[in-house]
This record gives structure tokens, sequence and C-alpha cells, in this order.
């Protein structure tokens, strides 16, 4: 179970993702509440920080943000303080900031062959945060495990050729598991996302009968769609986001 602080207000750091890589949903929910950022709407900004083990990330956002991510104690020698994902709200910051303290890279208590866990919540920071803090000692710089040259390779390539197979297969087998209309039930998932495709392809040939109606059909839907998942979000930034998607449709 996740670990939390007894106190809800600002600054106080809430385990998001524990050292087993589960994530703590209520108290992810706990916190957005408790911290106010559930009422920021889209007004927010993520900012985390990556580094070895022990170099000082935790006590870094505490004197940047007024958070109190706890720190090691020096005096014990190096250990493993910060052990999976912290969350905490900065105090004094606006707009709304949240900051994610990521357990540190090269720590003995993992081992140096389990860097699974390493890659896995630096990609998650790379997701989701607008400002990626990499931390790192001086005089490492220019080594190459000291300096975590192998996770940064890791995190900064994208390699689309391997990536798109696999998130093909994973919606595939979703497709196939998921309740369909008899209609639909033998109809693979890629044939609804060719009718826009469709229409481009024809368009090249000449005049398409139905033109007009057919696109603003797709149009519409995808409208639809956008109000469902607005919804909630503040009505003046909802407002102007549809504008200027209709703007960028039209266009």
């Amino acid at each position: 179970m996740a670990e939390e602080s007894d106190a809800a207000d600002g600054g106080v750091a809430v385990q998001l993702i524990d050292g087993e890589g589960e994530f703590a949903g209520e108290g992810a929910e706990r916190f957005m509440a408790a911290a106010g950022v559930a009422g920021c709407g889209l007004s927010y900004a993520v900012v985390s920080i990556m580094g070895p083990q022990s170099s000082g990330k935790s006590t870094l956002l505490n004197q940047l943000f007024g958070t109190n991510f706890r720190e090691m104690d020096a005096f014990r020698g190096r250990s493993q303080t910060t052990k999976g994902i912290w969350i905490a709200r900065c105090v004094g910051v606006e707009p709304c900031t949240v900051v994610l303290d990521l357990e540190g890279t090269d720590g003995r208590e993992r081992g140096e062959d389990d860097t699974a866990f390493e890659k896995q919540s630096s990609l998650f920071a790379l997701a989701i945060s607008d400002i990626v803090l990499i931390n790192m000692w001086c005089h490492d710089i220019g080594r190459e495990q000291a300096a975590n040259k192998p996770l940064l390779k890791t995190v900064f390539q994208t390699p689309l050729e391997h990536l798109e197979p696999v998130l093909r297969e994973d919606i595939q087998k979703i497709w196939n598991s998921v309740a369909k209309p008899e209609a639909h039930k033998d109809t693979p998932i890629s044939e609804f996302f060719n009718e826009w495709l469709d229409l481009e392809s024809a368009v090249q040939s000449g005049p398409v009968p139905g033109f007009g109606k057919k696109l603003g059909y797709i149009v519409d839907v995808h409208l639809q769609e956008y109000d469902k998942e607005a919804v909630y979000f503040d009505e003046a930034v909802r407002k102007g986001k549809r504008q200027h998607l209709e703007s960028r449709i039209m266009n």
C-alpha cells in the first residue's frame, strides 16, 4: 500500500507508485483533492527529477519548491531514501505545479542487473512532465555508468519501428476481448480508422459523391467525442479549445 503523510496541505509528499511499480490510484485521488490540484482544470504543470541515488534530488526539490520529500541522513551513509515515485504540490508557485521525485538510479538495493524499474519510471516521467530535471554529480560528467548514459540513451530514443507492432498487437487483443455489435463481430479494428483515408484517396481522382455530407459526419462525430471528454473542464477553456479545434479541422 502506498504511503502518505497525515497532513493534506501543500508540499506534503504522497507515494504515487510504490517500489514494486504499483500505482496508488486511491492515494492519487486523495492527493489531487487535498492539494487542490483537481480544481485546476488544465492550468497546471508537472516537473520531475531523475538521477543517481543519494545525489540530492529530494533536497533540491524541497529547497526549490517548498515540498517535504524525505531526505537522506548523511551521517548514516548513502542509502536508498526514495522508493518508487512520490508526488507533491509546489508551495507558493503559480500556476499550480506538482513535482515528481523519482527513485534514484544505480542503487545497490536493486542490484546491478535490475534496471527495468529505472527505465519504466523514467519513461513515465517523460510522458507526463512539462519539465524533467536530470541531476548528477559534477565529477561524474563524462563517465559512462556513473553519469547514467545507458539510462539516458534508453529514455531519449524512440524506436517506433519496434513499438508499432507491439502497440497494434495489444490494441487488437483488446478489440478481440470486448463485446461487439453483431454487425462488427468479425470486423478488424483497423477498419474503423479507414473512413477518412478512403475519402482522402478518392478525392485524388475527382469529385466524390456526397463528399460534404460524409466529411460533415466525420467532423460531427469527433466533435461530439471532444464534448464528452472535455465536459468536466473549465467552460472558458473548453470552448476556446473547441473553437481552435474546429478552426484546425476546417483549415
